[in-house]
């Protein structure tokens, strides 16, 4: 069975949203097509619902309301055109004199609420192309490096087009760094650098990589490092010893002329 249903008033809904969702409907129009299979009493069906201009209206007091902020899960599903486009599956018992079509999609479009708060980046994810297994809560570097991967930048590529297609949210983003790899990575780079300052033409034409010399080759390569570093850290002493100012003394402290016991400097306090 088949049923298309076409700009249906949002606001008549507005019993189950204030009962379920704790909102009342302030505005929409609900555009349903609908495929239906009946098995004995037992339905299963697949809904394409698309809602234009849905808006939430005042809160209501229920206390079978979710506690979730459905305000921020509207806000992830709209587009940037303030439209919903969903896929909403159903099933039910035809017996029970509970089930109802509206309550049934209603339920799952909670659950569907309920999935995108606890899982924002997933949704966006999905709802950008990327099948939803993409979460881009996180973008992650190599320790000691501020370069982005291929699947970073791909990553957030998706993450880009999802925000650029919903203007009402706002991205903050938090660095976490880790200072303990960070430092590793860094130093260990360091390293290799005044490595490759100190090898020969005989160590570049065996590699580029200090890393990879043998290992007489790379004992020596380190040895002759040392000696270079230590060789301009004496330099280095020599020159500041050389150059250097004596070194200024301050006033002795004498009593202040207004006779008063405490003691105070005759120095300007701004030249030092």
């Amino acid at each position: 069975m088949s049923l298309d249903f076409k700009h249906i008033e949002l606001t008549s809904f507005t019993p189950y949203a204030g009962k379920f969702a704790g909102y009342r409907i302030r505005k929409g129009k609900l555009n349903l097509d609908l495929r239906y299979e009946v098995e004995g009493k037992k339905l299963k069906g697949e809904n394409k619902v698309f809602l234009e201009q849905f808006t939430l209206g005042e809160r209501v007091d229920s206390p079978d309301a979710t506690r979730l902020p459905v305000r921020l899960a509207i806000a992830l599903l709209k587009d940037r055109n303030g439209n919903i486009d969903l896929d909403i599956p159903v099933k039910g018992n035809l017996d029970d004199p509970k089930f109802s079509i509206g309550r049934v999609i209603l339920r799952v479009f909670m659950n569907l609420i309920a999935k995108a708060v606890m899982s924002p980046f997933k949704l966006l994810g999905a709802l950008a192309g990327g099948g939803g297994s993409e979460t881009f809560e996180a973008v992650e570097f190599e320790p000691g490096s501020a370069a982005l991967g291929p699947d970073a930048i791909a990553g957030l590529g998706q993450l880009s087009k999802a925000l650029a297609d919903r203007p009402a949210l706002h991205l903050e983003i938090e660095q976490l760094p880790d200072a303990a790899r960070d430092s590793s990575a860094l130093a260990q780079k360091r390293f290799e650098e005044i490595l490759a300052q100190a090898m020969t033409d005989d160590d570049r034409r065996t590699t580029t990589s200090p890393l990879q010399l043998p290992p007489t080759a790379y004992a020596a390569l380190v040895e002759r490092a040392h000696a270079r570093r230590s060789a301009r850290s004496r330099s280095r002493r020599r020159r500041r010893s050389a150059g250097a100012e004596p070194r200024r003394t301050r006033p002795p402290l004498r009593p202040k002329r207004s006779g008063s016991r405490a003691w105070s400097s005759s120095y300007d306090s701004r030249r030092w």
